[in-house]
């Protein structure tokens, strides 16, 4: 069995998030409001929530790998910036051949992207929560050269995307050679995870208490709550954890657009702002060109930045632009390209159906 990346995270209050969201220690509290939090007469109350409503805490520092090359020691009370560098190659394994057996590594905090809470009449929630964050590791000449690894960044960052790419949450990974050093490599990708739990819940009006109770017997949950218009915001009773969720103190949703960027089932949307109440001249049922985003339907759609790629498509939109990019073996290929070099040797290679055509090759064969 493949072993899988090791996931460490620790909290953060970000940048743009929230008035009064302080690093270090909590969030600013919620004043007791109370309000509505249910639709009148609807089974499903449905709120929405992006990142620049949300607040997380940075509660404690992230871990400090172990590294083939000694790192200075860093002084007390010295905090690691968010997107701190460290020697990230100590934990590649590699094969006689290149391909990577293992890649374990800690990771910065993750900030809210996007989240949903459905409250439904009878009694019951469901949380869904996405986060994200563009990631970037570098990878010291002399451990990779410790480790093994004669290749050049471009096809080592090949062999990185392959090893991860079954892990749904990490893609569009760029490799090149790093600004650090002459022969070491830099990496970027993105990294989004998706959370949340799901049971009862309870209101207590007199309090302004909401407590969400976990099915899978975590903790209950218990939040001070503000509704007012179309606006519901949620604190952690006491600086508790919102939704048992490591580091978040604070949401702010909003009730359901078709401008939002989230798909909202309430309002009978089949992808993100597309469907249902957002398509009213469509027949009922009937989804746009598009929506749900496909990464192979010839269309830009969904969070692609371009057709078919980007976003949440593997394929990279620069690997149509006519130019040999650092984190590329060719002109438009190899590296996190869908084409290998091959495709463009004028041979007929490993994989291809005919001479640079079909099979592991973009281009169909005639």
């Amino acid at each position: 069995m493949r072993p899988l990346v090791s996931w460490i995270s620790w909290g953060l209050c970000g940048a743009a998030l929230l008035p009064g969201c302080q690093t270090p220690p909590f969030c600013e509290p919620l004043d007791t409001c109370g309000g509505e939090v249910l639709n009148a007469n609807l089974p499903l109350t449905q709120w929405v929530t992006t990142k620049d409503n949300a607040c997380l805490d940075q509660i404690q520092p992230p871990p400090n790998p172990v590294s083939l090359v000694r790192l200075p020691q860093r002084p007390a009370g010295d905090r690691p910036t968010e997107r701190g560098t460290a020697d990230w190659c100590s934990n590649v394994a590699l094969r006689q051949d290149g391909t990577l057996q293992q890649y374990l590594g800690w990771y910065p905090p993750i900030p809210v992207q996007d989240a949903t809470l459905d409250l439904f009449a009878n009694g019951t929630y469901e949380m869904h929560i996405t986060y994200f964050a563009k990631q970037h590791v570098d990878f010291s000449a002399t451990c990779l050269s410790a480790q093994g690894v004669s290749e050049s960044c471009a096809a080592f960052g090949r062999n990185l995307k392959e090893f991860v790419a079954p892990e749904a949450n990490i893609y569009n990974v760029l490799c090149y050679p790093s600004p650090l050093g002459a022969s070491g490599c830099g990496c970027d990708y993105d990294l989004s995870l998706i959370g949340g739990p799901s049971g009862t819940w309870h209101v207590d009006k007199s309090s302004a208490l909401l407590t969400f109770f976990d099915a899978l017997g975590g903790p209950p949950s218990l939040a001070n709550y503000c509704q007012k218009g179309d606006t519901l915001e949620l604190t952690g009773k006491n600086g508790a954890r919102l939704f048992n969720q490591f580091g978040l103190r604070t949401l702010r949703f909003s009730r359901p657009t078709c401008h939002d960027r989230v798909q909202s089932k309430s309002i009978g949307e089949v992808g993100v702002d597309c469907g249902g109440q957002c398509n009213p001249e469509l027949p009922e049922g009937t989804a746009p060109p598009g929506c749900p985003a496909s990464c192979d339907d010839g269309i830009q759609s969904g969070l692609e930045q371009g057709v078919d790629c980007g976003g949440t498509c593997p394929e990279v939109c620069a690997c149509h632009n006519g130019i040999a990019d650092a984190w590329e073996e060719g002109v438009d290929c190899g590296g996190p390209c869908k084409n290998g070099c091959a495709c463009f040797d004028g041979e007929q290679s490993a994989g291809e159906d005919g001479v640079d055509c079909g099979g592991v090759c973009s281009k169909p064969c005639p």
